[in-house]
């Protein structure tokens, strides 16, 4: 399948993030979105519902389709909180490699979702199961996006 031009997406996709991905008419482009793997247990079956276009990427993938214009935006689902905005982990390396590239990026309010319910809580799991021994794993966290 070829990639181009396509809309990456990180975090949690919303309500207007469906309705602005629909405006666009472009290939999203959907990570795993690790740690909780809401790429492939949330945002697909939201993008697919959505009968948009997707293309299911793991997150090493993102650098070497932004470093090949593959991507011609990121959009990344966020909260903004006393004033600071906030993504869930990996926002802030989604953003770093979209810029260093020169890839736009958008921000958007974050779905919401319950991350209590999704089985992989953090990095060290896969559907569940342990597969990294206990401490090796940094926990999830939000990070600050500075503009």
């Amino acid at each position: 399948m070829n990639i181009d031009k396509a809309v990456l997406i990180w975090g949690p996709v919303s309500k207007e993030g469906i309705d602005y991905l629909q405006f666009q008419r472009k290939q999203v482009v959907i990570p795993e979105n690790r740690p909780y793997l809401l790429g492939l247990k949330y945002n697909k079956p939201l993008i697919e519902k959505a009968g948009l276009r997707f293309v299911y990427c793991t997150d090493n993938t993102i650098g070497h389709l932004l470093y090949k214009k593959a991507v011609r935006e990121a959009v990344l689902f966020c909260k903004k909180e006393e004033g600071i905005i906030k993504g869930l982990s990996g926002s802030l390396y989604v953003w770093l490699l979209a810029r260093i590239h020169h890839i736009p990026v958008k921000l958007l309010q974050e779905g919401e979702v319950d991350l209590e319910n999704f089985l992989d809580k953090d990095a060290g799991t896969l559907d569940g199961k342990k597969v990294v021994e206990e401490g090796l794993i940094e926990p999830p966290v939000y990070e600050t996006i500075e503009e």
